[in-house]
């Protein structure tokens, strides 16, 4: 940082490893505080209902006071998801039928993709 003429102060600055389910050797410093929100090594589901570690909370962070500015981001993974299933499935090629298709997974799946919980809806660009 010195080289293009940045100071770091030493107290709040350190280096600190992301350990999650692809990076799994021990260092002592694995987690952080950033405006009050600790960002650490946690346990998550896959979508078969096993188990991994992985270094997240990133939604909850840059959601605290301004939610609706992540609305499109969200919705754009949202669409992605949507242009997979029809590229996926050939029967739900249309992008009414793949949008069909996309709000049921999310009515009976609600909690496939954490993200569902704010925004549900894809954009319709396929």
């Amino acid at each position: 940082m010195e080289a293009v003429g940045l100071t770091l102060h030493p107290a709040k600055t350190t280096i600190v490893y992301c350990k999650d389910a692809n990076r799994r050797q021990n260092h002592d410093v694995t987690e952080f505080t950033f405006l009050g929100f600790t960002f650490r090594p946690r346990t998550a589901r896959t979508g078969n209902g096993g188990l991994f570690v992985s270094f997240h909370g990133w939604m909850r962070y840059y959601g605290a006071f301004n939610r609706t500015a992540l609305h499109p981001l969200l919705e754009r993974i949202n669409s992605y998801l949507l242009r997979w299933i029809r590229k996926k499935y050939r029967r739900l090629r249309t992008v009414k039928k793949a949008l069909r298709a996309y709000q049921s997974a999310v009515r009976a799946y609600p909690v496939m993709f954490r993200h569902w919980r704010w925004t549900p809806h894809a954009w319709r660009t396929g």
